[in-house]
């Protein structure tokens, strides 16, 4: 085990089992169509910023554009690598940053999100101020963009998927502290993850049944004896 990845930590909170047959295991989850559109969405927003092309005037970015255009600084990092290694356990942290924002009053984080309905499914501020990928993601540009800053925001910008065309952007304000404090959990939830990484059978590690049945039904749920009940 030599990286973690907010997906990662996500699907190990939800599901201990579902995590260990990804990842140690090493059966591959097929993608899907809302991934494959959502990489869509991020390439054409990110050939914007970058000033390589345009948004195409039918891609479902165009929604964002104002955002891009009204909201953003000329001090941009697009696309930005994040690399933190979690203590000595020889693991690292490892992400995209979607848009860093360093010159405004304080620091942003933006991450670009995809969604059937923006109104509905777009997270709250307070939900987000916990969100693991935008706490570590955030622990990082103040680690090593903005040593001096006290608070950093980080931010949600939705681009609807279906029906009319919508965007909507979900700020929330974190201080340090709050940030430092969920790097902490991170590194305790990583070190778990660790734990059980070269468990040899199933039944050893912790499934949770009320997972059985998310996005339509875990991908796993042939290999995996906590499934079988709910099989007929």
């Amino acid at each position: 085990m030599k990286h973690v990845s907010a997906s990662q930590v996500k699907m190990f909170e939800r599901c201990p089992r579902k995590w260990w047959w990804r990842y140690s295991q090493k059966i591959p989850m097929p993608p899907t169509a809302a991934m494959t559109l959502g990489t869509q969405v991020h390439k054409h927003i990110e050939d914007s910023l970058l000033g390589l092309a345009p948004i195409p005037d039918d891609s479902i970015a165009k929604s964002a554009e104002p955002f891009l255009q009204k909201s953003l600084s000329s001090s941009l990092l697009v696309e930005q690598a994040i690399s933190m290694p979690v203590d000595d356990t020889g693991v690292k942290f490892v992400g995209r940053a979607d848009i860093i924002d360093l010159g405004g009053a304080v620091p942003r984080v933006i991450d670009i999100k995809t969604s059937s309905n923006v109104s509905r499914w777009a997270a709250s501020p307070s939900k987000l101020s916990n969100d693991v990928q935008m706490n570590v993601y955030a622990y990082a540009v103040l680690a090593e963009h903005a040593n001096d800053a006290d608070a950093i925001e980080v931010s949600h910008l939705y681009v609807q998927t279906r029906g009319s065309a919508k965007s909507k952007f979900v700020p929330v304000l974190l201080t340090r502290a709050h940030v430092e404090s969920m790097w902490d959990y991170v590194k305790s939830t990583v070190r778990r993850m660790m734990d059980i990484y070269d468990e040899e059978f199933q039944n050893e590690i912790q499934a949770n049944d009320s997972a059985c049945r998310d996005y339509g039904g875990c991908p796993y749920a042939n290999h995996c004896i906590a499934a079988k009940p709910r099989r007929k």
